[in-house]
């Protein structure tokens, strides 16, 4: 009967034992990464090749939006200047309306003074 105590506590103290280790190999998987850090890093990271690719892809992308800019920028210019050129020569024109009417107005009021004048000195010689 000794000996089945002896087998049985040999099996129970197996059993605690794989247990044990069981919980230890649990607790050691779940502090260890997954997927591992290098891998991860390969995901999050560009080789230099890729990054070549990328920038002389950008290198072509930003030559041709600074040709387009350029040639919108010349455009703006040369309807700035013409805007300007047609304002100039609206002013002129305004300008010299304003003139015109200026020596008109002057003629009419020089005119009706001599009128006036004319009525004084009629007036005055009765």
């Amino acid at each position: 009967m000794t000996y089945f105590i002896i087998i049985g506590a040999a099996v129970v103290a197996l059993a605690a034992l794989a247990a044990l280790v069981n919980s230890v190999l649990s607790i050691a998987r779940n502090f260890r990464r997954d997927p591992p850090l290098p891998e991860e890093v390969a995901k999050s990271y560009a080789t230099k090749q890729e990054l070549a690719e990328l920038k002389k892809e950008l290198t072509g992308v930003l030559t041709e939006l600074k040709r387009e800019i350029s040639g919108d920028i010349k455009d703006l210019q040369e309807n700035i200047n013409q805007d300007r050129r047609r304002v100039d020569g609206d002013m002129k024109q305004l300008f010299d309306l304003v003139r015109d009417l200026t020596a008109k107005d002057n003629e009419w009021h020089q005119s009706v003074n001599l009128m006036l004048g004319r009525i004084e000195g009629k007036v005055n010689n009765r």
